[in-house]
């Protein structure tokens, strides 16, 4: 713990002084904030008791998106992205075959910025295919065939450089499967890992409920093409086809990496 004493303006000129200091307070200052920032939402997409978001009902055919207002900054230098994520149908017996699509957590330039939505059909793209300029880390919970998907439970990152993203499994970087089923209707806790520092040129990483689930090699600044090398829009994306669930947002807040 680093104390420092004296007047508050004598306290602030020392901080801001210190680089040391100046560091670590920005490190722990949210670069975006599921609750704190503004938001733009698409169609359908709205609050749940005034904290949870929410991107589909239990509805069949809908999709869902929620971008920043603006572009985030600092992401090329690496981040931290927490984030609680709910999936499934609240009832006491869920049947997992009739349970769908899933959701991502997406970073983004499109062309049509906070405008950008699903433009492939169905339900099985998640919500984000379509999407040019982008990179999306998938929650799926639902096995399509035509989508070459390895199971009906699986977290997948996904990515087609600058042009229109797929959720198809040619388009994956890796995948993994975790050891419970993701649209039981609980809180799941994720976080999302991205260093451009490590051997190779750049790694993201994903921990689910405190398992470290899957690493890819990968590089955002050089995969896409970022606002000043830097900057892109982050949010959530969902979908819906003929079978449905509820996709929600409990909480989201990122962090600089150092």
């Amino acid at each position: 713990m680093v104390v420092v004493e004296g007047p508050a303006s004598e306290v602030a000129t020392k901080v801001f002084k210190n680089k040391y200091l100046f560091k670590l307070i920005l490190k722990h200052m949210p670069i975006f904030s599921l609750k704190g920032s503004k938001l733009t939402t698409g169609w359908g997409v709205g609050w749940r008791d005034a904290f949870i978001l929410m991107l589909t009902a239990d509805s069949g055919s809908r999709q869902g998106t929620c971008w920043s207002f603006t572009r985030i900054k600092h992401l090329s230098t690496g981040f931290i992205a927490r984030f609680g994520i709910r999936m499934g149908k609240n009832t006491s017996t869920p049947n997992y075959s009739v349970s769908a699509d899933g959701m991502a957590f997406v970073i983004q330039n499109s062309k049509y910025g906070p405008g950008a939505y699903q433009t492939e059909s169905g339900g099985a793209h998640c919500g984000y295919g379509g999407i040019d300029n982008s990179i999306a880390i998938e929650f799926n919970t639902y096995y399509n065939q035509d989508c070459n998907d390895p199971n009906g439970n699986h977290i997948s990152l996904h990515t087609n450089g600058t042009q229109p993203n797929s959720a198809h499994h040619d388009y994956s970087l890796g995948h993994a499967t975790p050891s419970v089923q993701m649209n039981d209707y609980r809180l799941h806790h994720v976080i999302l890992t991205y260093n451009p520092h490590v051997e190779g040129g750049g790694e993201m990483s994903v921990n689910f409920d405190g398992a470290d689930l899957l690493k890819v090699k990968v590089n955002i600044a050089e995969l896409l093409r970022l606002e000043n090398n830097d900057e892109a829009y982050v949010g959530f994306t969902a979908a819906t086809g003929y079978y449905h669930q509820e996709h929600l947002v409990h909480y989201c807040i990122m962090h600089r990496l150092t």
